[in-house]
């Protein structure tokens, strides 16, 4: 009986690191301490931008382009809640929700709705419309 248990332990330490969920794997321990936090520092002050690239490298992807240059690939809304999944330009997708920023340029999400969302910016309203067709051959066809 206790050679089943022995086994049963071996094993079960074995497995449970695969049973763990990727995306945990590999984060810093800072993050993991509070996943929660915000990721930018609302403090205020710093210097003008200037939109360059490098000077946006150390942001969020989320915040380092022009609003008009992530794709809307999809939306989901409810009477009670919306979602919405911005792709950025290397690939990458992100689920956003009213109230997250978006772009280099302060813009926060004001609105998701069944066909897109609204982006408030520095005074000016951006909408990123749903791309109803594949967003990889985009650049092909123009």
């Amino acid at each position: 009986m206790n050679t089943k248990r022995v086994l049963l332990v071996v094993l079960w330490v074995m497995v449970l690191p695969s049973l763990l969920p990727v995306y945990s794997q590999g984060l810093s321990e800072e993050y993991m301490a509070n996943p929660f936090a915000p990721i930018v520092d609302d403090s205020g002050g710093g210097e003008a931008r200037n939109g360059s690239v490098s000077e946006y490298i150390d942001a969020h992807p989320l915040l380092q382009n022009h609003v008009s240059s992530y794709i809307l690939m999809g939306v989901i809304v409810s009477p009670n809640w919306a979602v919405a999944m911005v792709r950025d330009l290397s690939g990458q997708e992100f689920f956003v929700r009213t109230g997250d920023k978006l772009g280099n340029n302060e813009g926060v999400i004001s609105a998701i709705f069944s066909s897109g969302l609204e982006v408030k910016e520095d005074g000016e309203i951006f909408i990123l419309n749903v791309k109803n067709r594949s967003a990889r051959f985009e650049k092909e066809e123009i």
